[in-house]
């Protein structure tokens, strides 16, 4: 696996999870709907 530095911005956090640095992340990128 590879390291790319990235810029995200969550929406929403579910209940109960602790986001922290150096955690891994699996990614779904999905089109802005008009």
């Amino acid at each position: 696996a590879q390291r790319v530095p990235v810029r995200i911005q969550l929406d929403k956090i579910p209940e109960g999870i602790e986001l922290v640095a150096g955690l891994s992340a699996s990614v779904s990128i999905q089109p802005e709907k008009p």
